[in-house]
C-alpha cells in the first residue's frame, strides 16, 4: 500500500474547503403527502429552528422544500418563543421569489402562501430577522405544508406574500 504524504497547508486548506461547502448547503426536506384538508397547517410538518447570533451578524435558518408545480406551499411561522421581528424569504426553482415579514394587525409572525407554485422542485426556505440590525438569538417552529391548489391553507387571509 502506497502512503502519500501531505504538507500542512494543503490538509489545513482541504478541511477549510469542505467546511465553507458544508455549511452552505440547506438541509432538504420532502414531504410526500399532498393532501386537502379543511384545517389551516393540516397535515403539514414541523420544524423546530434557532437562529444564532455573534458580535456583529447572524445567519439565517434555511432548508429546501419540495413542491410540484401548480401546488399550493404554505411556510408558517406558527410559534416563535422570543418576541423577535421574523421574515421568510421563500426562493422558487425559476429564481422568483417570496417574502412575508407580518400578518396582519399586529401579529408579527411571518406566513409564506404561494397559491400555485410555478415549478416543480427544491424551494430554498430562509428564515431571519426582519431588521438586520437585530443581533439576538431565537427559536420558532415553521410548518411546510404542500396542499392541492386552491386549499384553504392558501386562499385564506393572513397578510400578504409578495413575489418580489
Amino acid at each position: 500500500m502506497d502512503m502519500k504524504k501531505f504538507s500542512g497547508a494543503s490538509v489545513l486548506r482541504s478541511i477549510a474547503a469542505v467546511t465553507l461547502c458544508a455549511s452552505a448547503n440547506a438541509t432538504s426536506i420532502y414531504d410526500p403527502t399532498v393532501v386537502a384538508t379543511p384545517s389551516i397547517n393540516g397535515s403539514s410538518v414541523q420544524l423546530d429552528g434557532n437562529i444564532f447570533a455573534d458580535c456583529c451578524s447572524q445567519e439565517p435558518w434555511t432548508f429546501e422544500a419540495f413542491g410540484s408545480a401548480g401546488e399550493c406551499l404554505r411556510f408558517d411561522l406558527s410559534a416563535i418563543v422570543q418576541p423577535i421581528d421574523y421574515e421568510i424569504v421563500v426562493v422558487a426553482p425559476d429564481g422568483g421569489v417570496y417574502q412575508n415579514n407580518n400578518r396582519v394587525g399586529t401579529d408579527t409572525r411571518p406566513l409564506v402562501k404561494i397559491g400555485s407554485a410555478p415549478n416543480t422542485g427544491w424551494y430554498t426556505v430562509h428564515v431571519s430577522y426582519a431588521a438586520a440590525t437585530q443581533l439576538a438569538e431565537g427559536s420558532f417552529t415553521i410548518q411546510y405544508g404542500r396542499y392541492p391548489a386552491g386549499s384553504i391553507n392558501c386562499t385564506e387571509g393572513n397578510g400578504p406574500t409578495v413575489r418580489l
